[in-house]
This record gives structure tokens, sequence and C-alpha cells, in this order.
């Protein structure tokens, strides 16, 4: 069983991506903020566009592509994060 302290980095990542308190660019010239190690999500400001889909009338999906990469080769998406138009 691991140490209750050795549990305290992972369990603070987790807070922090469930509860994803957004950072600005502003708040990382502390760089004594990352001497610890972290999870970073970086993630387009449109992904958001997907939950309104469904009053402005448009389909939208999300696809994983490390669970899907043959879907992800049909639709030629070369780079992440990727919204594709048809």
């Amino acid at each position: 069983m691991a140490p209750l302290g050795s549990l305290a980095v992972p369990l603070a990542v987790l807070v922090l991506l469930l509860w994803g308190a957004p950072w600005t660019h502003g708040q990382w010239n502390n760089v004594h903020l990352l001497e610890k190690d972290w999870m970073i999500e970086f993630y387009p400001e449109w992904e958001s566009f997907a939950e309104w889909g469904e009053y402005l009338e448009v389909n939208t999906a999300k696809v994983d592509v490390t669970e899907q990469p043959g879907l992800s080769g049909q639709f030629i998406i070369t780079a992440l994060p990727n919204m594709y138009h048809c």
C-alpha cells in the first residue's frame, strides 16, 4: 500500500482535472508553480460548441482518436485538436 504522502500529488491532479480551474497565460509567470509533477490539459475554446449543437440545430460529435484511429484516418485528421465540417 502506498504511503499517504505519495497519494497527495495524484489526488491534487485529479481535483484540478475534475473541477477544471482554467489557468491563463499570466498565471504561468510564476515558474515555481511547476516544480512538482503536473498533468495539464490544453483544449480549444470551440470544444464547448458541441454542448450547444442541439439548440443551434447542428449535429455534433466527438471522436477519441486513440480509440478510433481508422475514423480519424478516414477524415484525414493530421493534427489535434481539430474540428471537421462536412
